[in-house]
């Protein structure tokens, strides 16, 4: 009975954790995507800043190297744009460091316009570069964590197969002497 109860416990905030997960995807999910809107709908300077950093995505994927954000930052027609969006040519080499969290040189390229549209929306009391950063560190380290972790675990898994297998190797020369102490007592 008590079983039963504690499985529906379970199962019950299992299903509560993926409905909050998945809500809570779906907001940022909202929330990058009204971003994105306002800053086309009311900032041509955006639209086309936009347009020159997906033009410089080499992979297709979305993703800008720091090799082409300099080249960008070097045309006077990008900080022409970016002094039109109120953001200095140097914030954006800082939050494009910032997003590369891995240190591979890629950064997205739609969190990197939206963390430069929270930049210049000017919000009082929190840093959100450096809160994106640190939650993003934050799950790399977490993601580290699990895999040393598994790591740990497959020796300590290899360990304890290795100590049976000379726990059978010790029984069985354990029966073996018995065997031939009471073959010898014969």
């Amino acid at each position: 009975m008590v079983f039963i109860i504690l499985s529906k416990f379970l199962l019950f905030n299992l299903l509560s954790g993926i409905f909050v997960l998945s809500v809570f995807e779906n907001c940022r999910a909202d929330d990058k995507k009204m971003l994105q809107e306002q800053l086309l709908s009311h900032n041509s300077a955006g639209a086309r800043l936009l347009a020159l950093l997906r033009r410089m995505d080499v992979t297709g994927e979305g993703s800008i190297h720091m090799d082409s954000l300099d080249r960008l930052l070097g045309d006077p027609m990008v900080t022409d744009q970016l002094d039109d969006l109120g953001v200095d040519p140097s914030e954006v080499a800082v939050v494009f460091k910032l997003l590369d969290v891995d240190g591979a040189g890629f950064a997205n390229i739609d969190e990197l316009m939206v963390t430069l549209i929270r930049l210049r929306s000017h919000t009082q009391g929190v840093d959100l570069p450096s809160l994106l950063h640190e939650s993003r560190k934050i799950g790399c380290h977490l993601v580290k964590a699990v895999h040393d972790n598994y790591a740990h675990l497959s020796d300590l898994k290899r360990s304890l197969v290795n100590m049976q297998r000379l726990q059978n190797q010790s029984l069985q020369a354990i029966r073996d002497m018995q065997r031939s102490q009471a073959w010898n007592s014969c």
